[in-house]
């Protein structure tokens, strides 16, 4: 594994610097070893990439189970370890089975309780779940937890601990980083809008920023400069605008499931487009103009476009 290059185990991890080339060490024993593994990082960073990056490179054949621990009930016995009832019912087998063979990240694990946490610890340490109201089942699944520190992981139990740097520790890594993400917008909006670059002065400001949001702050300020430069095709210092945005809507995905599109990959256009179209209608409250406005296109364009997609 360690003679690939590490961008291509790791394709949605974009970045040269010395922290992510220390991240993809800390990758590659994770992904070697299947212990469990603690990611520790500020909010913003990307633990989720990096769950789901371990996920792809031990190729288990099941699911990557996700979920954030502040949803789960106060009681959790049931909710981690299923019934006898569901194998039988169809009902849902109870979250660590749902990942047999697979997965299960638990994010932000620091909101669970003691008693909440008893089940996890269970299964880890012994391979078996305890379905209500009476059984046992083996359960093969590789657990991710991630919180802020070290201190908010699952501690009864040998674990792995990843750091996921902070974006102001990641150097030159803001630049690509912000590249890839115009790379993003420019691949999904291709058919109906010129191609956009950032201009130097754009990068400079980008890359002196401090960025205390991390990496979805950045996202976030990228997609802004895009909508901001309405038909130009070049985004400007002047287009970058930090602090209250315009969040990126769900419909534009960057780095958070799938990998970096490469050439060859294909996408139904007509599926994409109408998506895009039907997210910034919503956003916009069914106002043409703000939504043209929201996705850097002429209001005649929009207008034709909701008509040949019947979107209104």
């Amino acid at each position: 594994m360690n003679s690939e290059n590490p961008a291509a185990r790791y394709p949605t991890i974009v970045g040269e610097s010395d922290a992510i080339k220390k991240l993809y060490t800390s990758l590659d024993t994770a992904a070697g070893n299947g212990k469990p593994v603690h990611l520790v990082g500020e909010y913003g960073t990307g633990r989720e990439v990096v769950a789901r990056e371990i996920h792809r490179a031990r190729k288990r054949g099941g699911e990557f189970v996700n979920r954030d621990c502040e949803s789960v009930p106060s009681r959790s016995k049931r909710f981690f370890f299923g019934s006898t009832e569901a194998y039988s019912s169809g009902i849902s087998k109870g979250l660590i089975a749902e990942a047999d063979d697979g997965t299960l990240y638990l994010k932000n694990v620091n909101r669970l309780s003691p008693d909440q946490k008893d089940p996890v610890v269970l299964w880890v340490r012994s391979g078996t779940i305890y379905p209500l109201p009476g059984g046992r089942k083996g359960v093969d699944a590789h657990l991710i937890t991630s919180g802020p520190n070290p201190k908010t992981g699952i501690k009864e139990y040998d674990r792995e601990l990843i750091e996921v740097p902070p974006l102001r520790e990641r150097g030159n890594d803001v630049i690509l980083l912000a590249v890839y993400y115009m790379d993003c917008i420019n691949s999904l909006v291709k058919h109906f809008q010129p191609k956009k670059v950032m201009e130097p002065a754009a990068l400079g400001e980008l890359r002196n920023h401090e960025w205390l949001g991390n990496i979805r702050e950045l996202r976030d300020v990228v997609y802004e400069a895009y909508r901001c430069s309405c038909d130009n095709e070049r985004i400007t210092a002047d287009d970058i605008k930090f602090g209250k945005i315009v969040r990126t809507p769900s419909t534009v995905t960057f780095d958070t499931t799938v990998p970096i599109k490469r050439s060859g990959d294909i996408i139904p256009f007509i599926e994409e487009e109408r998506a895009i179209l039907k997210h910034a209608l919503e956003v916009a409250g069914g106002k043409i103009p703000e939504a043209a406005k929201r996705l850097a296109i002429g209001r005649a364009t929009l207008y034709r476009k909701v008509k040949k997609y019947n979107l209104r």
